[in-house]
């Protein structure tokens, strides 16, 4: 399927509205004033910066003639504003209908390391308190540096993955009992579901525990198996396999965990995405049930960094996956970010 494409509008500036519109000279408007380009040459500066992008090595990118062709064609920022899901705004035109709406796009890469769909942050920590017999849990407590390990006065770390200290916890029975998490992003989940705190909360023990592949796919089959929220088995599988692509759909498409969400798409068209070999192809939220297949079939949960390297009293960013008292009870907080396979 193909949506004509009518033109492409920027707004990078306040108050500053650029329109690109298709045809042999490509027609670039800006508050009235206008000037023209052939086609052809988007056409080779997009191939030089494909090659460009191919042979770098690097995680940054350094293109002369891009940046000088930019400059012509008054592109002045790539990205979108960091709340912005939609990184693209294009009016296409709809043959079957005859309508023109302006549709918001998000642009997934492929030609580097594999997307994010949901970033970590401190907002995506989930925190699960350590529960069990009173004597294992005092038992944890006044041994925390063997179950999980620790760092040295010089600075030495040795703790332990988060697979290796979720195994110990378990050996010595304790099992993790979802506590809390961000309001605001408990909030946006339920919006999805009023139920899909809880859910997601086991996702992250399966996963963290190396239960079983690190895929959505893989995860959702073992929460099927596990059916935390105990319900009728036969139909347990269509209904975790739904909410679970309906939340893909909704991160995909609007939600943001550290921002309110009002259940509203701002990416209104759909993913855009650039294959290996260079080629654009999208998936049109017009079939949305395929677009949450290609979300549930490709992505992941990722682990994102610990900073392990640094003592207890000094780690900062998601400060995750250590056991800490609270009150006089044990927790752990397990954070979630998803990626694209």
């Amino acid at each position: 399927m193909f949506f004509p494409i009518i033109k492409i509008i920027r707004k990078e500036i306040t108050g500053k509205q650029k329109e690109y519109y298709t045809g042999k000279n490509i027609r670039i408007c800006i508050n009235g004033e206008t000037m023209e380009i052939p086609s052809e040459r988007f056409s080779e500066e997009a191939e030089k910066l494909l090659q460009n992008i191919k042979k770098t090595t690097t995680p940054t990118l350094s293109s002369e003639s891009t940046e000088n062709f930019m400059k012509i064609i008054s592109i002045e920022h790539l990205k979108s504003r960091r709340r912005d899901k939609a990184d693209i705004l294009i009016q296409i035109h709809d043959i079957q209908t005859g309508y023109k709406p302006n549709v918001g796009f998000s642009i997934k890469s492929k030609l580097g390391k594999p997307a994010t769909l949901l970033n970590s942050s401190k907002a995506t920590n989930f925190v699960f308190e350590i529960s069990g017999e009173p004597t294992n849990i005092e038992y944890i407590r006044k041994n925390l540096a063997k179950i999980q390990g620790t760092t040295t006065p010089n600075g030495e770390d040795k703790s332990l993955g988060i697979k290796q200290i979720l195994a110990n916890i378990e050996k010595l029975g304790g099992k993790l009992k979802f506590y809390s998490m961000d309001e605001r992003f408990s909030d946006n989940l339920m919006m999805t579901d009023s139920q899909m705190p809880p859910v997601v909360a086991e996702m992250l023990i399966v996963y963290y525990s190396g239960k079983t592949k690190n895929t959505l796919k893989n995860i959702v089959e073992q929460i099927i198996a596990i059916n935390p929220l105990s319900l009728k088995q036969k139909k347990a599988a269509l209904f975790y396999t739904h909410k679970v692509k309906s939340l893909l759909c909704s991160i995909a498409l609007g939600m943001i965990p550290s921002v309110e969400w009002k259940g509203t798409d701002d990416t209104t068209g759909g993913y855009i995405i650039v294959k290996e070999n260079g080629e654009v192809v999208a998936y049109h939220i017009y079939n949305r049930d395929k677009f949450k297949d290609y979300l549930f079939n490709d992505t992941r949960f990722e682990a994102p960094q610990r900073f392990d390297s640094l003592p207890p009293s000094k780690k900062k960013g998601f400060d995750y996956g250590y056991i800490y008292e609270h009150k006089g009870k044990l927790f752990i907080k397990l954070n979630l970010q998803i990626r694209f396979v």
